[in-house]
This record gives structure tokens, sequence and C-alpha cells, in this order.
């Protein structure tokens, strides 16, 4: 991101190996339905973090990045979002919480079902930059948050449910009065270095699009929703867990979901 100009607080992961997950689960800050990677909790403590330092800032929106975040084809090559700075883009899409009302708005989204995106907004300025809603927008590797965003998922993805580009994906497809709301951006403006990063949880192609592999993740949504029982309450997110059966090793460092 330096070669964009952008001014950014870095703040320091959790590496998983200074984690304990059968500890997390004893404690109850695990409450999944599977045993997760444990480099996927240190993944969701590190966005915490992050989202902590947004929320002790005096600033309205925040900006999160991790790591492998580069900018997208869309925007180096494409021009889709016209010929201006990052800085300037994402004061526009900033603009359009207002309007849209959204929580958190994913500028890098993968492994979407976009032809099922609903179409809400165009960006202004661009070429042809939509806002949408859609039923599978993973990867969290850029995305922009409210303060009232960020204070939801501080409150409500802890303890540990689900990987962390799930939580809120759950969350805003159980909405129902409008508790969280959670849209992207098309083309996406972000996108993973995934030649040079090669440490990372995942080592698939990216794509934007995956209407085949969408749908798998989405089913697989379907059964963490059935099995934990969630649902919202009010403006309370609620979940049982069902690790209490099993016992997840101390360390899982690699084992598929």
């Amino acid at each position: 991101m330096k070669d964009n100009n952008l001014a950014v607080e870095i703040v320091d992961g959790v590496p998983a190996k200074t984690l304990n997950e059968t500890y997390l689960q004893e404690t109850k800050q695990i409450r999944a339905d599977y045993c997760a990677p444990t480099r996927a909790i240190a993944l969701a403590k590190g966005h915490r973090g992050a989202l902590r330092a947004f929320l002790d800032s005096d600033n309205d929106f925040g900006v999160i990045f991790e790591d492998d975040a580069i900018t997208s084809a869309a925007h180096t090559k494409d021009r889709s979002y016209g010929n201006r700075s990052i800085s300037d883009i994402l004061q526009e899409l900033s603009a359009t919480s207002s309007d849209l009302n959204w929580d958190l708005l994913n500028m890098g989204r993968c492994i979407d079902l976009c032809k099922s995106d609903k179409k809400l907004s165009e960006v202004p300025g661009c070429e042809s930059v939509d806002i949408v809603d859609s039923p599978n927008p993973m990867c969290a590797h850029s995305y922009m948050v409210t303060r009232a965003g960020a204070e939801k998922l501080m409150k409500w993805t802890w303890p540990f449910f689900a990987v962390w580009d799930v939580m809120p994906i759950l969350m805003h497809k159980l909405s129902v009065d409008g508790q969280f709301r959670m849209l992207s951006t098309t083309p996406r403006l972000f996108d993973q270095d995934r030649e040079s990063v090669t440490d990372g949880l995942h080592n698939d192609s990216n794509l934007e699009c995956d209407n085949e592999l969408g749908a798998v993740y989405a089913e697989n949504q379907k059964r963490h929703m059935r099995n934990a029982h969630m649902h919202w309450n009010d403006y309370s997110f609620e979940h049982r867990g069902t690790t209490g059966h099993r016992i997840c090793p101390e360390f899982v460092l690699d084992v598929p979901e």
C-alpha cells in the first residue's frame, strides 16, 4: 500500500504459535462446530486488534488491509475506478455509507456468487463500478468499516465461531432488521498477492467470482448457521457452540475446514 501514498497504521498480528486452541476451547473462546486452523483464530484476533486501533482513533471510517493486499487489475490496468488516487477513491466509497447504510464494505471480495448480485448503486466518478449485495463475498484482505460496524464486529465476533471473513457474512445473512449490513464493490478494488506471499491460509486462484466453489462455501455457511442455531435476537447476535463434545488439538496449523 505504500506505493499508493496512503498513511497507514501498522497493527501487529497474532502469531498462531502463541495460541493454545485447547485452552481457548475450554474457556469457551471458541464456539465453532469444527476444529478451526489455529492460524484462522490468530487471524481473527489480528483483525480485532486492527478494529480496536480504529475505534481508538478519531476517524469516522476504518480501512483494514491484510499484509498481502494489492491494488487489483481493475484499477491498475482497466482504470475502472477512474484515473485518480486510491485516497480519492476511498473517500468516494465512504460517502456511500449514508445512503446505503452499510456497516462493512468489502473492497476485495472473492469466491462470490456474482450471478446473484443485487446492484444497489453505481460509484460516482468510476467507469463501471457498482456496490452490490451478494451471497458470498469472502476474503477480508481489504474492507472499510464504519464506527458502528466496527463496534458490532468487536462485540459479536468473539467467542470465535467461524473464520474471519465468514463471520460478517453470517451476521449479514441473518439480519432481518438492519442489525448488520455488508456490501461489496465490483469489480473489486483490491486483490491478494498470492505469488510473493506464500504463508497464508489459502493458495487458490482467489477469483472474484466463482459460482461453483462459492456454492460450496454457501452450503457450508448454512450448515454453520443451522448447527449453531445462529440468529439475531433483537440486536444481539446469538449462537450456541458445539465444540463441547470434541477435543481440538492443542496446536492445529493446517487442518482443512
